[in-house]
């Protein structure tokens, strides 16, 4: 969603957004990198909606909305909005406003792909789809399972996938350090790909069903303790200055 309907859109709904406006604190330098070149298109001459669909579906986007020059939104963000015409099909049009599908074989966060195309090199810049082409191919190919991805609430989720030796897991969300996977409480491995990107090595194969928790890892634990030290010290702060206040009241009698 672009424009100022991201701002309110994160107000009326929970669906997560590729951008959303709170630029100042996206913790996933790629995800900036894939916004840029989506508005932008530098460099990206005849190849502009290829190279951005192509950004669109590595980061689990099935939507896009495009404000066209005659629009009202008054942020045009797209130096090309017409970049998607004949690419994507329109959902939504209403004037010079565009809501665009954007194909994806699955609805789920999770696709179950091979190791080897999990991204291992970051694109140096927009343009460079070199590292993602092979990614996204993986999550189109209709050949591989399906993988099943449920929030049970904003900090955890389940996912049941059929794992084949040499597949991992990929999440469309952005890694953390505090991300935490088990399966029948074993711990299982979880990185962050070159996109930026969640990725499970389950040691199961067959049917497995995964436990996928986000417990803020030792940055949470430091702003805890951090936020405690803080809270403690206003709380002598406030009691010595009370004594004092006493004190001087006290001395004045």
């Amino acid at each position: 969603v672009s424009g100022s309907p991201a701002f309110w859109f994160n107000t009326f709904t929970d669906n997560p957004q590729l951008s959303g406006g709170n630029d100042a604190t996206a913790p996933n330098w790629m995800q900036r990198v894939a916004v840029f070149i989506i508005y932008s298109g530098m460099n990206a001459g005849a190849r502009d909606g290829e190279i951005a669909v192509l950004w669109l579906k590595a980061f689990g986007a099935h939507a896009v909305a495009v404000p066209g020059p005659a629009s009202e939104e008054a942020y045009k963000p797209f130096t090309n909005p017409r970049k998607f015409d004949g690419l994507l099909p329109v959902l939504w049009r209403d004037g010079d406003d565009t809501i665009y599908a954007v194909p994806q074989r699955s609805t789920s966060l999770a696709r179950v792909i091979a190791a080897s195309a999990v991204v291992s090199r970051a694109p140096a810049h927009g343009v460079d789809i070199e590292p993602i082409v092979p990614y996204v191919a993986a999550l189109d190919d209709a050949s591989l399972p399906p993988a099943e991805f449920r929030w049970r609430n904003r900090h955890s989720a389940v996912l049941r996938a059929r794992i084949e030796p040499g597949q991992v897991i990929c999440v469309q969300t952005t890694y953390h350090p505090g991300w935490r996977a088990t399966v029948n409480g074993a711990p299982q491995a979880v990185s962050g790909d070159k996109l930026g990107l969640l990725v499970i090595r389950p040691e199961c194969t067959g049917d497995c069903e995964i436990e996928l928790a986000f417990d803020g890892g030792a940055e949470l634990l430091a702003m805890r303790a951090l936020s405690a030290i803080a809270v403690l010290g206003a709380a002598v702060w406030l009691f010595a200055y009370r004594k004092r206040l006493r004190s001087s009241a006290t001395s004045r009698t």
